[in-house]
C-alpha cells in the first residue's frame, strides 16, 4: 500500500502512488473490454476504483498518524501523504467516469489508439 518504510518526498511519492493506480485502472479497463456483455458492465473497473479508494484512505490514515507521532516514523508521513493522493486522485476521475458514463467513450477511444501504437494500424 504505502510501500517499502523509505522516506521519499511528497511529490515523488505522490508520482509512484499515481503510476500503480493508473496501472491498475488500465488493466481493469483492458479487462472490462475482453469480458462479454453482462448485467453489470464494467464490473473490474468499479472493483479497481474501490480498491484505489481504499488504498488511498489507509495510506492517509498512516500519514495522519505518522505525522503526529515522534521520532524516525515522523519522516515517513510525506511519503504516505503522497502515495495517498496518487491512489485518490485516479479513483476520484475513476469514479466520475463512471458515474457519468464517460468511460465508453474514452475506453474504445484509448483502445484505438493502444492498437495504433502496439501494432501501427491505420
Amino acid at each position: 500500500m504505502v510501500g517499502y518504510s523509505r522516506p521519499l518526498s511528497l511529490p515523488i511519492a505522490f508520482l509512484v502512488g499515481l503510476l500503480l493506480s493508473c496501472a491498475v485502472l488500465v488493466f481493469g479497463i483492458l479487462e472490462d473490454e475482453r469480458r462479454v456483455a453482462t448485467p453489470s458492465p464494467h464490473l473490474i473497473l468499479k472493483l479497481a476504483t474501490g480498491a484505489m479508494f481504499l488504498y488511498g484512505a489507509m495510506a492517509l490514515c498512516h500519514a495522519w498518524n505518522w505525522a503526529g507521532s515522534n521520532g524516525p516514523v515522523k519522516l515517513l508521513a510525506p511519503r504516505a501523504c503522497g502515495m495517498a493522493f496518487g491512489y485518490l486522485v485516479p479513483a476520484l476521475v475513476s469514479s466520475h467516469a463512471l458515474y457519468f458514463e464517460w468511460v465508453n467513450p474514452v475506453a474504445t477511444a484509448a483502445l484505438v489508439e493502444l492498437k495504433k501504437l502496439v501494432f501501427g494500424w491505420q
